[in-house]
């Protein structure tokens, strides 16, 4: 078994709500392949949360040129930091990887998103096919793709690209939404979709910064393409709400901003073979019933274990 002082380091870059759940798997694991751990965040809260995981955590802003200590000896980067809105580039990316530069990681995990595909109508997507991002927020995410590829070339670091869909979990099911009775797309109007529970993805965050199958981009989804419509109406059912009212695709358009609309209106499958032989992951909630009743539950665990009362009505 390797020694604790023979494990490289992981830093995360952006410890929020997945990257927290990264740690906590990592912890829980006898056999966690990294230590010890380091997360990055922002705010003074997030910075509390890491420390309460046992973790060193280091503030970070990345609007501007970082200033942060790079681990010594062998290190992993598992970068989450989404891009700022400033440009179509990844200017963020771009300043911390400058850093890099210095100490570069012997590996690189970059969480992107399911969006640099584009609209598919419907159709399955695997990693060979080629990407078309039609949102500012999709094409900064190809250009990040870009950047890491660079890097890990020009400084021989192993480099995986997991290009995620919707993140649901405790604390994001849209509750609130559902509650007031906002609407959803109608069922003629929807197209499949795919998400990834919050503890599923984390739990790929770790077999990536394992795995023996590098340099290369790899899908992540659950087995199951619900629609967005299908996934409220489920949670709905299951939290005891009213289903929420649904609307054509016209309405959605004259009703929610762009980002709302890019998310109701673009569909594809996304192909999760890659996922499952390559990352060797069996999903803890491979469908959304399963995974909508641990969040409901999994929620007031958490809300509780933070000192947060338990939400009524």
């Amino acid at each position: 078994m390797t020694s604790t002082l023979e494990k490289p380091h992981l830093l995360i870059i952006g410890c929020g709500y997945v990257g927290l759940e990264v740690l906590r798997q990592c912890l829980a694991s006898r056999n966690c392949s990294h230590h010890p751990l380091i997360g990055t965040a922002g705010s003074t809260a997030s910075l509390d949360k890491i420390r309460q995981l046992g973790a060193r955590a280091i503030r970070l802003d990345l609007d501007k040129q970082p200033e942060i200590e790079l681990p010594t000896g062998r290190w992993s980067l598992l970068y989450m930091v989404p891009p700022g809105r400033q440009s179509n580039e990844d200017r963020r990316l771009a300043r911390f990887l400058k850093v890099s530069t210095k100490r570069p990681p012997e590996r690189v995990v970059y969480i992107s998103t399911s969006g640099v595909y584009g609209d598919r109508k419907g159709n399955l997507v695997d990693e060979e096919d080629e990407i078309a991002p039609a949102t500012e927020r999709a094409q900064r995410r190809a250009d990040a793709e870009g950047k890491i590829r660079e890097f890990a070339a020009k400084h021989e670091s192993a480099w995986l690209v997991l290009r995620v869909p919707g993140i649901y979990g405790p604390g994001r099911l849209r509750l609130p939404a559902i509650a007031r009775g906002e609407p959803v797309l109608r069922v003629e109007d929807c197209g499949p979709g795919n998400r990834i529970h919050r503890d599923d993805l984390a739990a790929c965050c770790l077999r990536a910064l394992q795995t023996a199958n590098c340099n290369r981009v790899i899908n992540i989804s659950d087995d199951e393409h619900a629609t967005s419509c299908a996934f409220a109406t489920e949670v709905a059912r299951q939290a005891g709400l009213p289903a929420p009212p649904r609307i054509t695709a016209d309405e959605a358009r004259q009703r929610f901003g762009a980002v709302r609309l890019s998310f109701l209106l673009e569909s594809r499958l996304l192909d999760n073979t890659r996922m499952h032989r390559d990352l060797d992951v069996a999903l803890r909630y491979p469908n959304m019933a399963t995974g909508i009743a641990a969040s409901l539950v999994d929620s007031k665990t958490e809300d509780a274990a933070a000192g947060f009362p338990e939400k009524s009505g």
